[in-house]
C-alpha cells in the first residue's frame, strides 16, 4: 500500500474547508466549552496522481481498461478491437455507423476545459460528433456504447482507444482539495484502493471525527463488490467500514469517537483496500463529540439553519396567492400563508443555468458569463455557498443535475454536492440523508428538483388524487406530444398544461414531506426555509411553448416565499428578483453585503425598484424592463451591449397582468420612452461581462440528459 504522508495540511483562506475560525464566528459560549471544528484537507495532490511516479490501475473488465495518469490528468483508457464493433442496430455496414459496447462514463471534469472523451482509431484522432454525420471520422460515446462514423462500406479499425476523464479533483488556490465525481463533488480527498493518506492533526478533548466515504464505480464489472475503508490513529485501528460498489455511487456518513483526553499531535491514516473504484473521504473534520440536535444544541447558536428549496419550472400562478385558480398545491398554499410572500417576484432569465448562476452570485447572467447553454460559472466569483461556508456553515446541495451540475460550475462552495436522477422521492431521500449527517454546524441545504419540468412526470398517486379534476387519461404522458411545437395549437397546449399541473401535485406532496421533516428536526421553528423557482413555463399565452423564449410573465414570474423565526406572515408588494437571493441569504446568516451584489436583501426591502429579466437566447434576445406596474419588452442591440431602438411590447401589469394588450399597437403611452431611457444604463451594466466566458465540457450523457429535458439541438 502506497502512503501519502507529510506535514499538517495548510488551511484554505476561504471556502468550505475553513475550520479554525468557526468557534469564534459560529457560536458564543453557552453552557459548557465553546465548540471548535477543524476541517481536514490536503495542500498537495496525492502521490499517485503525480505523472512522474503514477502507476497504471487495471479496472478488471473484459476490455482491459486501465487508469493512466499523465501531464493532462488521469484518464480511463479502453482498448477496442475490430471484433468489438457491430453495425449500428441491425442496419447494413454500408451505412458507415458502427457501435461497440463499452463503459463510457468518466469521472468528474476534464482538466483545463478539455473534451471529457476522445477516441483514436488506428492511430488517428477522431472528432466528437457535432450533429454532422455527412463527413466520416467522428465518434460519439453515451449510454454504455461508442458510436463510430466511417465512410460507407469502410471496415472498423483494427484497434481503437477510448479515453475518458478520470481526474478526481484539483487543488484550490487557497488550499485544500476539491473532489470531482460522477455523482458527488465536494471537499475532502481521494483515496484509491491500495493507497493511503496520512495527516498530522491536533485532537482536542471530547472530540469526534466525522466524514463520509464515497464510492463510485470505475468499471461495470466491479458493481456488487466491496471496498474496505480503515482509519488508524497513531498506528492503532480506529475505524473500519465495508461499502458496496454500486452503479450510481454511494455516500455513507460516519462518526468516530476520538480519545477523550485528546492529543497535541496525532497521526490519522485513511486507507482503502479492494477492487479498483473511485473512493474518497468527503467533508472530514474534527468537532465536538456532543452536538445535540438541530433544535437543541448544547450551546447557543449564532447562525440559523437555512434550507433553500427550488422547484424548477414552477409557475407563480400554481399558487392561490399568485392568482392561481386550481387547488393542485394545497400544501404550498398553506406554507405561503405562513410565510413572507413576495407577490411581485421575477426571475432574471427564462431558463435554468443563468437563473441559478444569478441566484448563487448576486450577478446578472451576462455579468457572470452564464447566459448560454454551454456556459460554466467560473470560480472567479465567490458564491453565496462559499460565503456561508466561510461563515461556518455546513453546505450541501441535492440536485437533479444537468444545468444544476458541477459541469456548469454550480457546485462551488458546497461541501457535498449530490447530483441525482430526476425523481422526487430520490431527491427527498438524499436531502434527508444530508440532514441526518449532522456535525453541529449550522446547515445550508439547497434542494433542486425538475419535478415540474418537462416531461411532466405524474405519479399514479397524483393521477388517483387529481387525474379526474385534470381530465387526464390513465396512460396519458408527454410521449403522446413529444413533437409538440408552438404550431401544434391550443388543444395540444391544453393537454400539456394538464400534465404539467399533474406534476405540480407531486411537487406539492414532495415539498410537504420535506417540510414535515424540517419541522420534526426543529429547523422549521428555528431556521429559515425559502421556496422559489428559476423560471416559469409557457402554454401558448404568447405563441410559445415551454420556456427559454420571450420574457413574458408566464416565463419570468416566479413564487418567492420566505419562512423564518420572527417573520410576520404576509404579502410583500415591492418588486423582488432572484438576483436578490444571495443578499437575502447573506442577511439571514449575518454576512456583510458584497459590493458586487446587484440585488438587495428582501428582508430590508422597503420600496419598489426596477426589475430586469433576460431570455439569454442566441439571436434576438429579449429584455424585460419592469418599473412599478409598467413593463417594456425590448431586444438586445446587435453588439449585445444595450437595447435596440425597436421595442417588442409594452404593458400595464396592474390592468393587464396577463399581457394580453400590447400598448405599442396603438398610440405609444407617454411613460414608455422615459422608462426605457431611465433603465438603459442599468441594462448596459447588466449586459457587460465581468469575466471571459468559460465553456462547460459536457459528456455525451450530459447532452442526452439536456435533450430529454427539452433542450434539443444542444
Amino acid at each position: 500500500m502506497h502512503e501519502q504522508a507529510g506535514p499538517p495540511p495548510a488551511r484554505p483562506a476561504r471556502g468550505p474547508l475553513v475550520g479554525l475560525a468557526l468557534s469564534t464566528l459560529l457560536v458564543a459560549c453557552g453552557r459548557g466549552r465553546a465548540p471548535h471544528w477543524d476541517a481536514l484537507s490536503l495542500d498537495h495532490a496525492p502521490a499517485w496522481l503525480d505523472p512522474a511516479t503514477a502507476q497504471e490501475r487495471p479496472l478488471g473488465d473484459a476490455h482491459g481498461s486501465r487508469v493512466v495518469v499523465g501531464d493532462d490528468g488521469a484518464w480511463i483508457e479502453t482498448r477496442i478491437v475490430a471484433k468489438d464493433w457491430t453495425p449500428r442496430d441491425v442496419g447494413p455496414a454500408a451505412s458507415g455507423v458502427w457501435q461497440a459496447s463499452v463503459d463510457t462514463s468518466g469521472l468528474g471534469q476534464a482538466p483545463g476545459g478539455a473534451e471529457p472523451a476522445s477516441l483514436t482509431a488506428d492511430g488517428e484522432a477522431l472528432r466528437v460528433y457535432d450533429g454532422d454525420a455527412s463527413h466520416p471520422g467522428w465518434f460519439y460515446s453515451t449510454g454504455g456504447h461508442v458510436f463510430l462514423g466511417l465512410a460507407p462500406g469502410a471496415e472498423p479499425p483494427a484497434t481503437a482507444c477510448l479515453r475518458v476523464a478520470a481526474t478526481p479533483g484539483k487543488l484550490l488556490e487557497g488550499g485544500g482539495w476539491r473532489l470531482f465525481g460522477r455523482r458527488f463533488d465536494g471537499d475532502g480527498f481521494p483515496v484509491w484502493p491500495g493507497e493511503a493518506i496520512t495527516l498530522d492533526e491536533s485532537i482536542p478533548p471530547d472530540a469526534a471525527l466525522r466524514f463520509s466515504t464515497v464510492v463510485e464505480r470505475a468499471s461495470d464489472d466491479t458493481v456488487g463488490q466491496e471496498v474496505r475503508f480503515r482509519v488508524m490513529l497513531d498506528g492503532a485501528p480506529l475505524f473500519e467500514h465495508a461499502q458496496e460498489i454500486t452503479n450510481r455511487g454511494s455516500r455513507d456518513w460516519h462518526e468516530v469517537t476520538l480519545p477523550p483526553g485528546g492529543c497535541k499531535s496525532g497521526r490519522l491514516r485513511f486507507e482503502v483496500e479492494g477492487p479498483f473504484a473511485f473512493c474518497s473521504i468527503f467533508e472530514p473534520g474534527i468537532g465536538p463529540k456532543e452536538v445535540g440536535t438541530y433544535g437543541a444544541r448544547p450551546w447557543k447558536p449564532r447562525a440559523p439553519d437555512i434550507v433553500l428549496f427550488l422547484a424548477d419550472t414552477f409557475r407563480a400562478d400554481n399558487l392561490r396567492v399568485y392568482d392561481g385558480e386550481g387547488s393542485f398545491a394545497p400544501n404550498l398554499d398553506r406554507f405561503a400563508a405562513e410565510s413572507l410572500c413576495f407577490r411581485r417576484a421575477w426571475s432574471v432569465s427564462t431558463f435554468t443555468l443563468p437563473a441559478h448562476a444569478s441566484m448563487f452570485t448576486g450577478l446578472f447572467p451576462r455579468q457572470a458569463g452564464t447566459d448560454r447553454i454551454d456556459d460554466r460559472l467560473r470560480d472567479d466569483f465567490e458564491t453565496i455557498a462559499e460565503a456561508l461556508a466561510a461563515r461556518g456553515y455546513r453546505t450541501g446541495a441535492v440536485t437533479d443535475g444537468f444545468f444544476v451540475s458541477a459541469v456548469h460550475g454550480m457546485a462551488q462552495g458546497f461541501g457535498c454536492f449530490d447530483e441525482g436522477r430526476v425523481d422526487m422521492d430520490s431527491t427527498l431521500a438524499r436531502a434527508r440523508a444530508f440532514l441526518d449527517d449532522d456535525d453541529g454546524r449550522p446547515v445550508f441545504l439547497f434542494v433542486h428538483t425538475y419535478q415540474t419540468h418537462m416531461p411532466y412526470h405524474v405519479s399514479e398517486a397524483a393521477r388517483a388524487a387529481k387525474g379526474g379534476a385534470l381530465g387526464l387519461e390513465p396512460d396519458e404522458t408527454i410521449d403522446r406530444y413529444q413533437d409538440a411545437t408552438a404550431a401544434s395549437g391550443p388543444a395540444v397546449a391544453d393537454r400539456l398544461r394538464r400534465l404539467y399541473l399533474g406534476s405540480v401535485v407531486d411537487l406539492d406532496r414532495g415539498f410537504e414531506e420535506l417540510r414535515g421533516d424540517l419541522e420534526r428536526r426543529g429547523i422549521l421553528a428555528r431556521g429559515w426555509v425559502v421556496f422559489t423557482s428559476d423560471h416559469g413555463e409557457a402554454f401558448l399565452e404568447h405563441g410559445e411553448l415551454f420556456h427559454g423564449g420571450r420574457v413574458h410573465e408566464e416565463q419570468v414570474r416566479v413564487p418567492l416565499l420566505v419562512h423564518g423565526p420572527g417573520v410576520t406572515p404576509g404579502v410583500v408588494q415591492p418588486a423582488a428578483s432572484l438576483v436578490d437571493l444571495s443578499p437575502t441569504l447573506g442577511t439571514i446568516a449575518g454576512l456583510a453585503p458584497l459590493e458586487r451584489w446587484q440585488g438587495s436583501s428582501l428582508l430590508t426591502l422597503r420600496e419598489d425598484r426596477p426589475i430586469l429579466a433576460f431570455d439569454c437566447r442566441e439571436g434576438e434576445a429579449s429584455v424585460a424592463l419592469v418599473d412599478g406596474a409598467h413593463k417594456v419588452i425590448a431586444v438586445e442591440s446587435e453588439d449585445g451591449r444595450s437595447i435596440a431602438p425597436d421595442l417588442r411590447g409594452a404593458y400595464d401589469l396592474a390592468r393587464d397582468p396577463g399581457e394580453e394588450h400590447d400598448l405599442l399597437e396603438g398610440a405609444r403611452p407617454a411613460w414608455v420612452t422615459p422608462l426605457v431611457e431611465r433603465l438603459t444604463p442599468a441594462v448596459d451594466d447588466a449586459l457587460t461581462p465581468l469575466v471571459e466566458r468559460a465553456h462547460a465540457s459536457m459528456s455525451a450523457e450530459h447532452v442526452e440528459g439536456l435533450r430529454a429535458l427539452g433542450y434539443g439541438g444542444h
